[in-house]
């Protein structure tokens, strides 16, 4: 997600040379307003009124991972069905809606997982999920600012705490257990 703050920022110290086109991913243009000091000023007045709008659409449709990102699986076997049901049945957890996630952690490492989200929590201005993790076959917490990518039933979750602020409800029964497990989390 881009923002635009920085994006104005960006526009006023160093616009005429196309900082702002590079923070949005549009090097083209940005070496265009380098060597034409913002499109000889013109372009660079016009996008005080447009950048707004291009930030909105640039975090409305961000870029996809890059291809050398190494994506791993968090277990070199990915568990069965089976395997998950017994897991969810052992923890007393309800079956709830899974959400794909490409998770980075401390290390810059990118892992795919597949969760069930218990709850969504924020703690000292750091926003979490706490969520049935299939190839750990455990619960775990989730940081959402490490949170790559995230689909529910084919579609991306463009802002995910805004959508699960608005959409998530914790299945009947979690929040106690939920609420334990959160403050282990840091």
């Amino acid at each position: 997600m881009k923002s635009k703050t920085t994006a104005y920022l960006l526009w006023f110290f160093l616009g005429l040379f196309g900082g702002h086109k590079f923070y949005l991913n549009k090097a083209g243009l940005g070496i265009l307003y380098m060597f034409t000091c913002g499109l000889f000023f013109i372009g660079w007045i016009i996008d005080l009124f447009t950048l707004g709008r291009e930030v909105d659409k640039f975090n409305a449709n961000p870029p996809p991972l890059k291809q050398n990102s190494v994506i791993k699986h968090s277990h070199e076997q990915l568990p069965s069905l089976e395997n998950i049901e017994d897991a969810r049945k052992k923890l007393g957890l309800p079956e709830g809606n899974i959400y794909r996630i490409l998770y980075e952690d401390f290390n810059g490492n990118i892992t795919e997982r597949n969760i069930e989200i218990l709850k969504v929590h924020e703690k000292n201005s750091k926003k979490y999920i706490y969520a049935f993790c299939h190839s750990a076959l455990d619960i775990r917490t989730f940081r959402i600012d490490r949170i790559t990518a995230m689909t529910h039933d084919k579609h991306r979750i463009n802002n995910i705490w805004q959508y699960l602020n608005h959409e998530f409800t914790p299945p009947p029964g979690v929040e106690n257990l939920a609420a334990l497990a959160l403050d282990d989390a840091e």
